[in-house]
């Protein structure tokens, strides 16, 4: 059996771990059994010390799956955190694009109904007539002031 695909990486195949495994358990079975005699007296046997190994190989790996179950808990998280942000943008922008869209009607419809109530040619004939007349008359009382100061001075 080939070596598996874990988090990126190619783990070494199941056998060599199990080797390495035994080879810490023995290594640490050694040290263990020495600090026991010294202390108890009595030498464990060596069921009790592949039990107690074992037990040590149960609760790494129980840590381990604890913190992998964690790490994908706070990846999860983030990406539903992540996504929330983008909806809300989402909606922010979409709720913008119908406003601008709304003012844009409402700006047509009043040129729309500016051009409707555009008064007629008459209406500025008479306006042109009444600036034309405003102005001589603006004219005759220009020079007529005028003429009252010099004659004041």
């Amino acid at each position: 059996m080939a070596g598996t695909r874990r988090h990126g990486r190619i783990a070494p195949p199941r056998a060599a771990q199990d080797a390495r495994a035994t080879t810490t358990i023995s290594a640490g079975a050694k040290t263990g059994a020495a600090s026991s005699s010294s202390v108890g007296g009595a030498k464990p046997s060596r069921r009790q010390e592949e039990e107690s190994q074992r037990l040590k190989l149960l609760r790494l790996a129980e840590e381990e799956r604890t913190r992998q179950e964690e790490e994908e808990s706070a990846r999860r998280a983030a990406q539903q955190a992540a996504r929330e942000a983008e909806e809300k943008l989402a909606r922010q922008l979409l709720g913008e694009a119908a406003k601008k869209t709304a003012d844009q009607q409402a700006m047509h419809a009043l040129n729309t109904a500016a051009h409707d109530k555009k008064p007629g040619r008459d209406f500025f004939k008479n306006l042109d007539g009444s600036v034309k007349k405003n102005t001589a008359f603006v004219k005759k009382l220009r020079t007529s002031v005028l003429e009252a100061q010099q004659a004041a001075l």
